[in-house]
């Protein structure tokens, strides 16, 4: 072989190396902002659900019975039914039951954790 095509061979490899690393560079960028994306549209729901919880429990501190369109419209956003004659403490209820969905930790993040700690586990025992 001569030394233009090891010269050659070698620009190849480092160049595929490079594209690698680029390529998998990029796919964690974007794994990073879906995690983020998803970690705010959570706490943004949770933010809300507790805005209905407020205007419910308000409601029921006043002894009221009627809820307001307003507050019928965002909980059937969220998918908790309303059909009145349902009391108000049982509309509270189906709102905390409805914030459990958004409070559960995602097996994924689990699993990204236990990963992270038992790679810096295996590392520190390979440099001991």
């Amino acid at each position: 072989m001569s030394r233009d095509s090891i010269s050659a061979s070698n620009r190849e490899d480092h160049l595929r190396m490079y594209e690698t690393i680029q390529t998998e560079t990029q796919r964690l960028h974007l794994t990073d902002i879906v995690s983020k994306a998803k970690s705010a549209e959570r706490k943004l729901s949770l933010y809300a659900l507790d805005n209905i919880l407020w205007s419910l429990e308000d409601l029921n501190l006043n002894d009221r019975t009627t809820v307001p369109d307003e507050v019928v419209e965002q909980m059937r956003a969220f998918g908790i039914p309303y059909q009145p004659p349902i009391a108000i403490p049982d509309l509270i209820e189906l709102v905390f039951t409805a914030q459990e969905r958004f409070m559960n930790v995602e097996p994924e993040e689990i699993n990204r954790g236990l990963l992270r700690r038992n790679a810096s586990r295996l590392t520190r025992r390979h440099l001991l």
